[in-house]
């Protein structure tokens, strides 16, 4: 159990075995186009709690397809996934796809040309060592309890979990379509102890190689969450600047282009000098990126605001996305880049370090906040909980730019903290 696990299945054995599976689900499909889609991953986590340096290891292997069919007559597609690779699983799949099939109004639906050829692979698959993986959690365990002990308001360490995984996916779909992809991600996720809602949010980060995950990146997410202030902040409404941490920033991010960045009618709005962004599933490092999107599609950067105005929306080929792989392909961001340029601190603000999207319709939002307010450059008063109404097409107006270096985000996101001016904060 302790020693290094590799991805031990060839790509052409795993291909061998996905033809012979077509061969077979032809009896089922008849003439309808049909691609099989396969992800096995191997996954070792470690975990502890506190008082219990080591509370559980595992090392396992996790597999699953899923089918999609079309039929171009009357135009219908389907879609069917189960665990497991099977024949029998697999042919029960394109069963409940064909029997599932339901009408489309496009043009082909997101299968790429015939003789498609993709391949993205980020070499050998090694997982690290149940001792090097003891060792970062601990090592980064003994930060965090550092780092807290400094702070008026703790982050003390009461859960962590560290897993790595090494993945393949294949794709094999008729007219000679084929896809490969082997991935190895590492996450590490942290739940504090005590306090309230906002307090003990788990803390993520995540890195695209184990080697580049640092034992102090809860820090980073952890620092920005504990106040040095000593008082509360009385309840009430202020209109001011507000600055969103590097991952409160992630989060309202993520949120805005799921909203501005996929509406067609919004291209060409206005946005503020700080809402410049690129959408880069080719960037290195990239946790989500990739050379092909979940289609086979190719990627590439896009941007999608430059400061002035709303250049581009998500969507269309090289943008279709997997969840996992129980979910059909759909529209989704994979890795965004905020590049908006840097600014001073406001010497007065509200200081976000955590926030919750709170969408009650197309046009109206409510962040729920927990953070600080900052007077006189000076950290002052702590806030547990603050609330700011809003809409999306405010919040890109009114981003003004940003505040120290990026930081990569579990959620796909890459961005500094960012200022957002002349919000209206209720704080209870």
């Amino acid at each position: 159990m302790g020693g290094t696990a590799t991805v031990t299945l060839s790509v052409d054995e795993m291909f061998a075995e996905l033809d012979r599976l077509r061969s077979r689900a032809g009896s089922v499909s008849g003439d309808l186009a049909l691609e099989i889609y396969r992800r096995t991953a191997f996954v070792r986590r470690v975990s502890r709690d506190a008082g219990v340096p080591l509370s559980a290891i595992s090392l396992g292997r996790e597999d699953g397809h899923a089918v999609r069919t079309w039929n171009p007559g009357p135009r219908r597609v389907g879609f069917a996934a189960s665990s497991g690779g099977g024949a029998e699983a697999v042919l029960w799949s394109v069963e409940r796809a064909i029997a599932g099939a339901g009408a489309w109004s496009g043009g082909n639906p997101w299968f790429p040309d015939g003789g498609t050829r993709a391949d993205d692979r980020d070499g050998p698959l090694v997982l690290p060592t149940t001792e090097q993986m003891t060792g970062w959690l601990d090592e980064a365990w003994e930060r965090l309890e550092q780092l807290g002990s400094r702070a008026s308001v703790p982050f003390i360490p009461d859960r962590a979990r560290l897993e790595v995984s090494n993945t393949v996916e294949l794709w094999l779909a008729d007219q000679d379509i084929r896809g490969v992809r082997t991935r190895s991600r590492a996450w590490a996720v942290v739940q504090p102890r005590g306090g309230r809602r906002g307090a003990r949010a788990p803390a993520t980060v995540a890195a695209r190689r184990w080697k580049d995950l640092r034992s102090d990146a809860w820090c980073e997410v952890a620092g920005d969450r504990v106040w040095p202030g000593e008082g509360h902040v009385t309840a009430g409404t202020v209109r001011t600047s507000v600055v969103f941490s590097p991952e409160a920033a992630a989060t309202l991010v993520g949120a805005l282009v799921r909203v501005v960045h996929t509406a067609e009618q919004l291209l060409g709005r206005p946005v503020g000098p700080g809402w410049r962004l690129t959408e880069n599933p080719q960037e290195i490092g990239a946790l989500f990126g990739a050379e092909f999107d979940d289609c086979l599609f190719p990627t590439r950067p896009r941007l999608l605001a430059d400061g002035r105005e709303i250049v581009a929306r998500t969507g269309g080929p090289g943008s279709y996305r997997r969840a996992s792989f129980r979910d059909p392909p759909r529209a989704l961001a994979s890795h965004v880049v905020v590049e908006s340029p840097a600014c001073d601190l406001p010497d007065s603000c509200l200081l976000a370090s955590t926030v919750l999207v709170h969408a009650l319709g197309p046009a109206e939002w409510i962040l729920q906040f927990r953070g600080g307010i900052l007077a006189g450059g000076e950290p002052a008063d702590r806030i547990e909980t603050g609330f700011l109404r809003t809409d999306p097409e405010t919040l890109v107006r009114s981003c003004l730019g940003s505040v120290g270096s990026s930081r990569q985000s579990h959620l796909g996101i890459r961005t500094p903290a960012l200022i957002f001016e002349d919000l209206e904060a209720k704080i209870d």
